[in-house]
């Protein structure tokens, strides 16, 4: 107020004098606007310090945490269809290209190395569903062909007559599976991984194409249903039990050393953390998905940033009220 009431004696004594007017009054409207412009910031965060949001947006650490822990999940169910596919017989070739491709494509061969059988499989975990056009025979089709594609620029580059042999063997069989794609001579399934009721569930579905989009098939069934608050004592179950965690294990070694923990520290730490998952899972204190997954969450969080369990707490219950109720 007092600059205020002084400006009209300096622009009428002062400024006339010197011949500065217009240079002072430009000078004068902009040091005014930064006097305002600092005192609006100044109240604005004033208010923010007294009354935060009540929804804050998730940190860079807490995304990063929740995509470690979606990550763990969606691998979970892939390497749970390996072993099962493993123990039935099925040879796995490396149908990925970076994260896209197909998440399992297995066959079975006769004495003369002919490729007698083809199975197509991609694996969800949890509410995780399959997009529009996955599964479909044009999908699977381009997948085989980029496949192909990839093994024999490999081939053209290689110098190794070791690794030759090995790519020129793995093209012999993509060949042959491509055929079998071509004629139709191959099954498809969608195998499901998911944890509700307190129980580990992987169904099986026979997958049906239905305008353009594949669906499930009528033929569908639970393969495995195992209650992870009691382990199974039975050999083929107790299996699976083991391996179930064990995939949850490597799978979070592999993101925390990700999210920048050394290798021996991310080692300790998966161990640590699926421990203390399958005592929560004994007690019934997690008993779906979505509860395992807020766990984990919580957990690579106090491994990245080092807070207490108390503060997970907290940066957990903020997360989930900002996701607004989605489920992964």
């Amino acid at each position: 107020m007092i600059a205020k009431s002084l400006q009209p004696m300096i622009q009428e004594r002062i400024l006339p004098r010197r011949g500065l007017e217009p240079f002072i009054s430009r000078a004068w409207k902009t040091a005014l606007s930064v006097v305002l412009f600092s005192l609006v910031i100044g109240a604005w965060h004033f208010v923010f310090a007294q009354y935060p949001p009540q929804n804050p947006q998730p940190s860079k650490e807490l995304n990063g945490a929740a995509y470690a822990a979606k990550q763990v999940h969606g691998m979970i169910g892939e390497r749970f269809m390996d072993e099962v596919f493993a123990r039935g017989g099925w040879t796995k070739l490396n149908s990925k290209i970076g994260p896209q491709g197909i998440d399992g494509l297995f066959i079975k061969k006769s004495s003369s190395g002919t490729v007698t059988e083809v199975m197509v499989v991609e694996s969800k975990f949890g509410s995780s569903r399959l997009s529009p056009k996955q599964m479909t025979d044009e999908w699977i089709s381009n997948n085989a062909d980029r496949s192909i594609s990839q093994l024999e620029k490999r081939k053209a580059a290689c110098t190794d007559p070791k690794e030759g042999v090995e790519i020129k063997s793995q093209l012999k069989e993509y060949r042959q599976v491509k055929e079998h794609i071509q004629r139709g001579k191959y099954r498809e399934r969608l195998c499901h991984v998911s944890v509700k009721n307190g129980k580990l569930i992987i169904t099986f579905h026979e997958l049906v194409e239905e305008n353009g989009v594949k669906k499930k098939g009528p033929r569908s069934g639970k393969l495995i249903e195992i209650d992870l608050s009691d382990p199974p004592t039975e050999r083929k179950l107790a299996g699976f039990y083991r391996d179930y965690f064990d995939s949850v294990q490597k799978e979070l070694e592999k993101q925390l050393a990700k999210q920048g923990l050394e290798r021996s520290g991310a080692k300790k730490a998966a161990t640590k953390i699926t421990k203390e998952l399958m005592q929560e899972l004994r007690s019934k204190k997690i008993s779906n998905t979505s509860e395992q997954y807020a766990f984990l969450v919580e957990k690579i969080l106090e491994e990245k940033i080092n807070i207490t369990s108390n503060e997970g707490m907290r940066v957990r219950s903020s997360f989930f009220t900002t996701l607004d109720g989605q489920v992964f």
